[in-house]
């Protein structure tokens, strides 16, 4: 069995979404992982101003998890909401500890999905600290060309810390 089949054994479970449905709220325990099959979630938390600030964005294959509250089992301070219409495949927590303590390929995995993580999210708080705006958005053009054609300005603007209107005038600069 190679990891595609064995990943797909264990995500047996099926979640639809609607939009605006949650796969997980703020306040509580994240105690399940998806592999998000088709649509859109965005990840975000609400700050002390009452904004809500978007994280992240999940598109199809990428995995769908509060990670910290997960690993930790404390309640998380994000949500994760379906903006469009979307298909998960889903596992428990204790579904994923089982599958992590006895089969060495998804310990393998998991390994290599946190050091990307781990690459990933160092890469984007060195550009939200010390990057401009147009640095930024060139960023997400190299590093993510997929999240400029699916999601929408909206969440992008979010996601680099700048307004929509900024954000077209960054798109228009680079054309």
């Amino acid at each position: 069995m190679d990891t595609s089949e064995i990943l797909e054994s264990l995500f047996s479970e099926k979640s639809e979404l609607k939009k605006g449905d949650f796969f997980h709220q703020s306040g509580t325990v994240c105690n399940r992982i998806g592999i998000l099959q088709s649509g859109m979630l965005k990840y975000f938390y609400i700050n002390n101003e009452g904004e809500e600030i978007v994280r992240w964005m999940a598109l199809p294959g990428d995995y769908v998890i509060s990670l910290s509250s997960f690993i930790t089992e404390t309640a998380s301070f994000e949500s994760i909401v379906a903006v469009k219409p979307s298909s998960l495949l889903v596992m428990s927590k204790q579904q994923w500890n089982q599958a992590y303590q006895n089969i060495p390929t998804v310990q393998q995995l998991w390994t290599n999905e946190l050091e990307q993580l781990c690459i990933g999210y160092e890469s984007r708080i060195h550009n939200l600290i010390a990057a401009n705006a147009q640095q930024r958005y060139l960023w997400l053009l190299q590093h993510e060309p997929r999240f400029l054609k699916e999601v929408p300005n909206k969440y992008l603007a979010k996601i680099i810390g700048v307004t929509p209107r900024h954000l077209s005038r960054l798109m228009l600069a680079e054309k």
